[in-house]
C-alpha cells in the first residue's frame, strides 16, 4: 500500500509532522488551522504514529471518496523508521517540531536521532523549518531551497535566499500563561512577494507551544494557500478564526487556575530532557515568581545507555529552583534524589520506588502558606496523571 499524495498527481495533499516533541499538540493545530474534524480531512488519531498506527489512519474507514487532506503524525523509534513511514505515504509537506533526546533504547544516540528525524526533510516536498530550534535551524541555512518555508521569532538573524517564504512570529504572555502569537508572512507566488498578518490566541503555556503555532500555521499555508478568488490577508485571518476550535490534547501542558492564584501545570504525557526543561520554564514564569513550587518529576523512559547522565544533567536545574518542594519518582530519579540530597538545601525532597504509589504524598503535603505553582511532568509509563484528581482536590479545598 502506497499511498498516492497530490504531489503524485493525486487530489489529495498529505502533511507529515515530524520531531523529538510536541508533535501531537502541532498535529492537533494544523488539523484546527485547516477546519476541524470534518469530511474532507482525515488526520492521525491521539498519537497513534507508528507502525500500526500509520497504516491505521491511512486505511480508516474516514479515507473514503472525497477526502482531499491528510495531517500525518510521524514518529521514530529505531533506525529506518522514518524511510519505511514516508515510503507509505510520501508527504506533500514535511515539518519537524524539534530536534532532541528521544527513543535512545532504539536509536542509541542525538546525533542518530537526528539522522533518523531529517530523513523527513530530504525529499523533493516542501519543508517547513522550525527555526526556534538552533538545529533545524542550522540544518535549514544548508538545505533551504526554493518554495520552502521558514519559521522564526522575529528577532532572529536568519538571511532567506529567493523564493524561501517566512513566517515570524512574536508572542505576548498574559498573566495566566495564555499567549498571543502575532504572526507576519512573507511569501512569494508568481514572482510577486505579498504580505499578510494574523493573531493566534494560544491557551497553552510555553515558548515551545507559541513557536509550534507558528509552524503549524505555516504548514497550513504551504498545504492549502489561499484560493484564486482571496487575498493572503484574507486568508490568514481565516486560519486564525479556525485556529479558535483547538482543543490541546489530552495531559499536554494544561494549565488549571485556582480561586487562591495556584496554578497546576499537568504534562505528562512524555517526557525528555528538552521537554522537561519547558515544563520548568513555565513554572518560573515572572507571573508566578511569588508562588511556592511544587514539583512531582517521575523518570524520563526511553533513554537506553544515556539515561543516568541525562537524569543527572537535571540537578543544576532542580537544586537551583526557588522555594521548591520536589517528588522524585522511579528508579532513574532515585540517582537525582540521592545526589540532591547530598547537597542539601531548605526546599522538602521526598522519593518514591516506581512499585509505590505517588499519590500517597499528597495527603502528606505541608499545610500551605500562600499560593503554589506545582507540576506534574514524566513519561507515559510512569502514570503520573494518577496524581491529578488528587491534588486537583486538595488545591480546592485548600
Amino acid at each position: 500500500f502506497v499511498l498516492r499524495a497530490g504531489r503524485s498527481g493525486g487530489g489529495l495533499r498529505l502533511a507529515a509532522v515530524g520531531g523529538s516533541n510536541g508533535k501531537t499538540t502541532t498535529k492537533e493545530m494544523l488539523v484546527a488551522l485547516l477546519g476541524g474534524s470534518r469530511e474532507g480531512l482525515v488526520a492521525t488519531r491521539k498519537s497513534e504514529n507508528g507502525f500500526v498506527g500509520i497504516p491505521k489512519t491511512l486505511c480508516g474507514a474516514a479515507m473514503r471518496r472525497g477526502v482531499t487532506e491528510v495531517v500525518l503524525e510521524v514518529g521514530i523509534d529505531e533506525p529506518g523508521s522514518m524511510a519505511q513511514h514516508i515510503a507509505i505515504a510520501p508527504p506533500d509537506v514535511a515539518l519537524l517540531t524539534s530536534l532532541s533526546h528521544e527513543h535512545l533504547q532504539g536509536l542509541g544516540s542525538l546525533e542518530k536521532v537526528i539522522d533518523e528525524e531529517m530523513v523527513l526533510m530530504d525529499g523533493p516536498w516542501v519543508r517547513v523549518w522550525q527555526c526556534s530550534d538552533g538545529l533545524i535551524a542550522a540544518a535549514a541555512r544548508k538545505q533551504l531551497r526554493q518554495g520552502d518555508w521558514v519559521v522564526m521569532p522575529n528577532e532572529m538573524d536568519f538571511a532567506l535566499p529567493m523564493g524561501v517564504h517566512a513566517v515570524e512570529y512574536t508572542t505576548m504572555v498574559a498573566a495566566d500563561l495564555s499567549q498571543t502569537v502575532s504572526l507576519s508572512v512573507a511569501a512569494c507566488s508568481a514572482g510577486t512577494t505579498f504580505f499578510a498578518k494574523a493573531d493566534l490566541n494560544l491557551a497553552l503555556p510555553g515558548r515551545h507551544n507559541a513557536a509550534n503555532a507558528a509552524l503549524a500555521f505555516a504548514a497550513a499555508w504551504a498545504l492549502r494557500g489561499p484560493a484564486a478568488n482571496e487575498t493572503p490577508a484574507d486568508f490568514a485571518v481565516s486560519l486564525a478564526r479556525s485556529f479558535k476550535n483547538f482543543a490541546p490534547p489530552e495531559l499536554r501542558s494544561h494549565l488549571e487556575l485556582f480561586t487562591d492564584g495556584s496554578a497546576l501545570l499537568v504534562d505528562c504525557y512524555n517526557s525528555n530532557p528538552a521537554s522537561l526543561r519547558a515544563s520548568l520554564e513555565s513554572v518560573l514564569s515572572p507571573a508566578f515568581q511569588g508562588h511556592t513550587k511544587i514539583l512531582f518529576l517521575g523518570d524520563m523512559l526511553d533513554l537506553g545507555d544515556q539515561s543516568a547522565a541525562l537524569h543527572d544533567d537535571l540537578i543544576s536545574d532542580l537544586e537551583s529552583m526557588p522555594n521548591c518542594q520536589l517528588y522524585l519518582y522511579g528508579e532513574a530519579m532515585y540517582a537525582v534524589f540521592s545526589k540532591l540530597q547530598n547537597i542539601g538545601g531548605n526546599g522538602t525532597l521526598g522519593h518514591l520506588h516506581r512499585a509505590e504509589d505517588p499519590a500517597q504524598w499528597i495527603a502528606a503535603l505541608p499545610r500551605r502558606q500562600g499560593p503554589v505553582f506545582v507540576l506534574v511532568k514524566g513519561s507515559r509509563g510512569m502514570a503520573m496523571e494518577r496524581l491529578v484528581p488528587g491534588l486537583r482536590k486538595h488545591m480546592q479545598q485548600c
